[in-house]
């Protein structure tokens, strides 16, 4: 059929007759639709097309089920000691060195402790004379103190003459003086 001199498709739609434009060209194209941001803008949006994106974004979704466990990897190589570490930081040194140098500082001194039980009784220093070996009274004692006793010196001494091992001989040292026998001192100068 034409009307106006195009040509129209017509077809039968249930005994009705349905009357289009003529077809494209076979294997045409149709001019171009809508992009969705326009669509998106003619329901009433407005905004960028970046705004457009971010609003295609939905609410977060629940979490899903956990993963059934991987593998498991290669162990990993040795670290490096604590010592290595100092030393890679441009420390030179030994290992004692190094533990040297990891010692904090001094800390505050602590509390005082509670005191201590009494000890026993010192000697007098009359009974340490006593015990050294001498006799006397306490005034013998102090007069040793004020004058100690002057033994013979080893020049007055008689080669020929022994001494005998119960014999008692003074022995000065660090301006100490004290009362040996003959076998104290040798077991004293083998100490």
């Amino acid at each position: 059929m034409l009307i106006n001199g195009s040509a129209l498709n017509e077809a039968t739609i249930n005994g009705g007759l349905a009357v289009s434009e003529p077809p494209e060209e076979e294997n045409g194209t149709g001019a171009d639709g809508k992009s969705a941001y326009e669509i998106w803008l003619e329901l009433g949006n407005t905004g960028t097309k970046q705004d457009f994106i971010d609003s295609l974004k939905g609410d977060p979704g629940q979490n899903g089920e956990p993963g059934e466990p991987g593998e498991p990897g290669e162990p990993g190589k040795d670290g490096k000691s604590a010592y290595d570490l100092w030393l890679a930081q441009g420390n030179i040194g030994s290992e004692a060195d190094f533990l040297a140098a990891i010692e904090g500082a001094p800390g505050e001194p602590g509390q005082p402790g509670e005191p201590g039980e009494p000890g026993e009784p010192g000697k007098s220093a009359y009974q340490i004379w006593l015990d050294a070996g001498n006799a006397g009274s306490e005034s013998d004692f102090l007069q040793w103190l004020r004058e100690p006793p002057q033994g013979k010196k080893t020049s007055q001494l008689d080669p020929a003459q022994p001494l005998a091992g119960s014999e008692k001989i003074m022995v000065v040292q660090n301006n100490v003086s004290r009362v040996l026998t003959l076998d104290e001192l040798v077991s004293y100068l083998n100490s």
